[in-house]
């Protein structure tokens, strides 16, 4: 199931700690991908540190591309990218990705928060 449409491209689930647990990324540069979530993650932190926001959501805007990352009460990040036209409708979609993640992967008994999620049936980028 690859329906991912050009408002939305890829989508990061990075554990309190700055790890990687889940990509949908096109590209296939495995090292890459994680050098960059876990740089988003920290500056996020030191952002969200510096400016005392209590946020779940912050968005940042570079070129033609926003990134909009979401941080849930169980300190876990996920991290949408996509064009600049995305604002308006990924809190949405960040609602039903995090139903599903919450219904398929927290469900699990025997999921750690701070595992990656290698389970192939899990395929957030269909609520895109």
């Amino acid at each position: 199931m690859n329906c991912v449409p050009p408002m939305i491209g890829n989508l990061y689930i990075v554990n309190r700690s700055g790890g990687l647990i889940y990509s949908h990324d096109n590209s296939k540069e495995t090292n890459g991908i994680m050098i960059f979530a876990s740089t988003l993650h920290s500056l996020s932190e030191i952002a969200r540190t510096c400016l005392e926001s209590s946020s779940y959501c912050q968005f940042i805007q570079y070129d033609t591309k926003t990134l909009a990352l979401f941080r849930t009460l169980s300190g876990l990040t996920f991290m949408f990218v996509g064009d600049e036209n995305m604002k308006s409708k990924v809190e949405s979609v960040f609602k039903r990705v995090y139903k599903y993640f919450s219904e398929f992967i927290l469900s699990d008994p025997y999921y750690n928060l701070e595992m990656p999620i290698k389970n192939k049936r899990f395929e957030p980028e269909a609520y895109f």
